[in-house]
């Protein structure tokens, strides 16, 4: 009897560990994910480029007086 409580906590602990191990696996690709997105003022860089490029679609199309935050002419 006491020897198959050896193997029950044994495989126990075997199942623990192996939890662990994926866990940390998990992790460890979850910061390495981290580590290829851009950075806070390379996304807002980003943002300001296409920003400015749907800024100056309106002139492309004839509207060269548009501005942002104009209101239509009354």
């Amino acid at each position: 009897m006491k020897h198959r409580k050896h193997a029950v906590r044994t495989t126990s602990w075997i199942a623990g560990t192996a939890v662990l191990t994926s866990m940390a696996c998990d992790s460890q690709q979850q910061f390495a994910e981290l580590l290829r997105r851009p950075s806070s003022e390379d996304a807002q860089r980003t943002y300001s480029q296409a920003l400015t490029g749907v800024q100056a679609k309106p002139a492309d199309v004839g509207l060269k007086d548009w501005k942002v935050g104009q209101d239509a002419p009354a």
